[in-house]
């Protein structure tokens, strides 16, 4: 559930304030791959999954925002405050032995079996926050920001009897300071920079149901952004440089599993996370109805995490549309080309590669009036087979990505 309102306060003041509520029950009973395939007895090994997981939240976040004068020039103020409460709790099946298993053969039901682990976490997490953005001259500002966090994590965990509570992570006055600036070259040329420390906490829990440590880190980026020929062509670039440490990365135990897909459990990651890289992006319209957009990404890191993921990824997508307004039909193409993935670990006969490829999707669409529109999209149109996921545990768990599929929709506003 979320909630907003806002109140006009005069002389360019609001006050506001977001809030939010969870209430959830998730149960999984299902048998999972634990090894990759053996190819001489054409066997996988399954393991049992089974686990209930309620979990009970509420956020709020108010703020004040205005615009005050200082020195004959406008500046924007904002002061808040946040308050986050969280609850977990978990029954699981622990400690399951894994079953070899025919190829396309059913696991077997007696995999699973009754709870034998719980585990309980309360979450706290406070913080006043604000953000100033100074008009230095004309063209020029300043932003200069923090935040001062308070976080508590409370956990028991046992069966049939839990543990009493103990305070698991606990930071108070965490200070995250934000500072940057902008500088108008020409009404269209903008160059920025900015550093950014973060602590994020999270709800992210274990396979054991412990809650993950908060992300510490900071980021430096700096970039340009252009908006040419009345905002008929925009382009942006720009070139950063993050560290982070606590990062929630995948349980490289393949029987640990998590979530309503029985997907990855998590854990965090091994010291620190360095990541550096560039991005450019394209858009424009040169004529009536058309929209053209192009982007490309680059990204490296220092290889401390067993991550996979592509390095290089590029798009280009162009639209039609009859009417500049959007009313009438609407035809659009767009291609997707990643860069080559590997096994991180690589070697033996789970030395597994996807090499580049370009995924094709096309779309077509009517749209009677502002509130119904009427929408046809072919995904991967020329049904590449590929890899979206390979896994760094030897072969288990590799995704394939979506063959071609079809939706025909009909949407409507009220």
């Amino acid at each position: 559930y979320v909630v907003k309102a806002k109140q006009l306060l005069g002389a360019g003041w609001s006050l506001n304030l977001n809030g939010r509520m969870r209430d959830s029950e998730l149960t999984v009973r299902a048998a999972r791959p634990a090894s990759g395939i053996n190819r001489t007895t054409q066997s996988i090994n399954y393991a049992g999954v089974n686990t209930t997981n309620p979990q009970k939240g509420y956020a709020l976040d108010v703020n004040v925002d205005g615009e005050f004068f200082l020195i004959g020039r406008a500046h924007r103020l904002t002061l808040g405050y946040m308050y986050e409460n969280f609850s977990s709790r978990s029954w699981m099946y622990l400690g399951g032995a894994s079953v070899p298993t025919a190829l396309n053969a059913r696991p077997s039901i007696g995999l699973l079996a009754d709870y034998n682990y719980f585990s309980q976490n309360r979450t706290l997490s406070s913080a006043f926050y604000g953000m100033v953005n100074l008009e230095l001259a004309r063209g020029l500002h300043a932003v200069l920001g923090g935040r001062v966090t308070d976080y508590k994590t409370r956990t028991r965990s046992g069966f049939p009897v839990a543990s009493p509570w103990a305070v698991g992570i606990e930071e108070k006055g965490y200070l995250t300071p934000y500072a940057g600036m902008t500088w108008n070259v020409t009404d269209s040329v903008t160059l920025y920079a900015s550093y950014t420390d973060s602590f994020q906490p999270t709800t992210t829990e274990d396979y054991f149901g412990n809650v993950l440590k908060p992300v510490i880190g900071s980021q430096l980026e700096t970039g340009v952004k252009a908006a040419l020929f009345g905002e008929q062509l925009n382009l942006s670039a720009a070139i950063y440089k993050s560290r982070q440490r606590n990062v929630a990365i995948r349980d490289p135990d393949p029987t640990h599993v998590c979530g309503p897909n029985s997907s990855f459990c998590s854990i965090n990651g091994p010291g620190m996370y360095r990541k550096w890289g560039v991005e450019f992006e394209v858009n424009g319209s040169p004529l009536p109805g058309l929209q053209l957009s192009a982007s490309y990404s680059w990204h490296h890191d220092d290889g401390t995490w067993f991550e996979i993921y592509a390095r290089e990824k590029a798009t280009l997508w162009a639209t039609y549309r009859q009417h500049p307004d959007g009313r009438g039909w609407m035809v659009g193409g767009g291609l997707t080309v990643q860069g080559p993935t590997s096994d991180a670990y690589g070697g033996g006969s789970y030395d597994l590669r996807q090499p580049v490829y370009a995924i094709a999707d096309l779309q077509a669409g009517y749209q009677f009036s502002e509130r119904l529109t009427l929408a046809l999209n072919v995904n991967n149109v020329l049904d590449k087979v590929y890899l979206r996921q390979i896994n760094f545990l030897r072969g288990a768990h590799n995704q394939f990505g979506e063959p071609r599929n079809i939706s025909l929709s009909l949407r409507a506003k009220y």
